[in-house]
């Protein structure tokens, strides 16, 4: 039976009680930790495989429930997407070969190619002047012509002055 609370018990200090909570070093806990990514790890792996197994199965079924003529229907699609993305790399590689040395990125004059077709004429043809009026900085500058030396900053050749070279001959004492 519990004592019963008077003046002097309920102001006094309790005692405390001894702290019975284990404690785990920083090494422990990072095992521990490890240990629980680990096997999390695991799970999540083990579970991606089971899915996947699933949908193999399931797409297993699917096909022995096809009939022939389905069948048949699901290849022919299949190798119209194939056909269709074979044109395109096609026509891209085609493109490519047509704006070879007329523009700077040819990544980007086909994207811009891809993107607008009024830079494309009615035969099919790649309508270069209008891509380089739209976007000029595709445009490859011509080299400049070889021409005379460039003059000094101050417009008038260097005539006169004396160079570090001929100072040192002409102190050597030759001229």
């Amino acid at each position: 039976m519990p004592e019963p609370i008077t003046p002097e018990t309920a102001n006094a200090p309790e005692a405390e009680a001894p702290d019975t909570t284990p404690t785990m070093s920083l090494e422990d806990m990072t095992r521990e930790l490890d240990k629980t990514r680990k096997e999390a790890a695991r799970y999540r792996t083990r579970n991606k495989q089971l899915e996947e197994t699933k949908e193999a199965e399931a797409e297993a079924k699917r096909l022995a429930e096809q009939t022939l003529e389905q069948k048949y229907q699901e290849l022919e699609k299949r190798l119209q997407a194939k056909e269709a993305e074979a044109e395109t790399v096609r026509r891209d590689a085609q493109d490519r070969i047509g704006l070879a040395g007329r523009v700077t990125d040819l990544d980007y004059a086909v994207y811009k190619l891809n993107q607008d077709p009024k830079y494309r004429k009615e035969d099919g043809a790649i309508d270069v002047d209008a891509l380089l009026k739209d976007a000029p900085a595709l445009a490859i500058t011509p080299t400049p012509k070889p021409g005379p030396a460039p003059t000094s900053a101050g417009g008038e050749p260097e005539y006169g002055r004396t160079g570090m070279n001929q100072l040192i001959r002409t102190k050597a004492g030759r001229p």
